[in-house]
């Protein structure tokens, strides 16, 4: 079903009900697709000139790929969206090339041609029928250890466009993709469901959880003043959520064993926004109340800091 050989999708009946469910996805979504393309063309010109030529072909796949890793990559990393659309746009062309094994260029074509920087835009291709294909295709790449393994990832289009594109030259800031890109791949390859990269009718997260022991931690962290302007518990609580991807955090005190110096933090999430909770709260303290009062989140949150 997700063979390495001849990469047509009438072979793939999986990639073929990816494409649908991508497309009924969009569908759903018109507005906040709309509005996500006048951003995302706005912001990157190499987005815009790709939007022109092929229209839905790239831009479906960057509204679900920047839905997906929105929820966990691009809060908690350094790589941002316009290293994700350069890289499948890399890899539709079949330019991408890695410095582990710079012979190993993907051979998937969603994009039949380049577009240099200055040269006039006329429309190519705006089918859609092999985008799902595509994207399985790509989350395999990302996916594989040759990606994880790379000493330098290059994002240049090779286009001839006066300002550099960057160059990623730190393994933990493309690790978190990986990792999140394995689990995706192979709970599709295992269930042929697509929740796990949020295009489903299945709207639960099955990945989440409720943390198995309580970490204890000082009431100071909610009760005490934060200098001149006091932070409600709630407004706390919130920004732990926030920092760390958890989607509840759920609060016991500690009354019965006559202790009011301690309270237990337990919370519901995945594995990784629940690892991310666990180091902040062994954190000291002190610097602790400090993050939350000029709410600057912690290096120590982040995946990368590992």
């Amino acid at each position: 079903m997700l063979s390495q050989n001849a990469l047509t999708s009438s072979m793939h009946p999986l990639a073929d009900r990816f494409s649908a469910e991508i497309e009924q996805h969009v569908a759903n979504c018109t507005h906040e697709y709309e509005l996500f393309c006048a951003e995302i063309c706005g912001k990157y010109e190499f987005v815009w000139r790709y939007n022109v030529a092929y229209g839905p072909r790239i831009m479906y796949i960057l509204f679900v790929l920047k839905r997906w890793l929105g929820t966990e990559i691009f809060l908690f990393s350094r790589l941002s969206l316009e290293h994700v659309a350069l890289l499948i746009i890399q890899f539709g062309l079949g330019i991408l090339k890695l410095s582990s094994d710079i012979r190993n260029t993907c051979k998937t074509r969603l994009l039949s041609q380049k577009l240099m920087w200055n040269e006039r835009l006329e429309v190519i291709d705006h089918g859609i029928s092999d985008i799902g294909l595509t994207l399985i295709c790509f989350l395999r790449f990302l996916a594989s250890q040759q990606f994880s393994m790379s000493s330098s990832v290059d994002l240049s289009l090779h286009d001839r466009r006066p300002i550099p594109y960057p160059i990623l030259m730190r393994q933990p800031i493309w690790e978190p993709l990986h990792q999140m890109a394995f689990r995706t791949y192979h709970h599709i390859a295992v269930t042929g469901r697509f929740d796990s990269i949020y295009v489903s009718n299945i709207t639960q997260n099955l990945g989440e959880r409720e943390s198995r022991d309580p970490i204890i931690v000082s009431s100071s962290l909610l009760r005490q003043s934060y200098g001149e302007s006091p932070l409600p518990a709630q407004k706390i609580i919130e920004l732990l959520r926030e920092w760390t991807g958890v989607s509840q955090i759920l609060i016991r005190n500690m009354y019965q064993n006559r202790r009011n110096d301690v309270i237990l933090i337990t919370s519901v999430g995945t594995a990784t926004s629940r690892q991310r909770l666990a180091r902040l709260l062994l954190l000291p303290i002190d610097q602790l109340r400090r993050a939350v009062r000029d709410e600057t989140v912690p290096c120590f949150v982040r995946d990368e800091a590992l």
